[in-house]
């Protein structure tokens, strides 16, 4: 289970550090797509988490 979270959660971590440091100064291009992006990455790996658990669970 960890390894899906790795795969899920770090592209997603590391797209939103290149988004940040994109460039000298934060325009409002980016910090729109940041304020667009980060929810929907917590989004993502909670969903991924709550899967896991319910799959967890069917198969004790």
């Amino acid at each position: 289970m960890a390894a899906v979270f790795a795969l899920v959660f770090l592209p997603a971590l590391a797209a939103i550090g290149f988004m940040a440091r994109s460039g000298d100064f934060l325009d409002v291009r980016t910090a729109m797509a940041l304020a667009v992006f980060i929810p929907m990455t917590f989004g993502v790996f909670y969903g991924a988490l709550r899967m896991s658990k319910r799959w967890d669970e069917q198969h004790d």
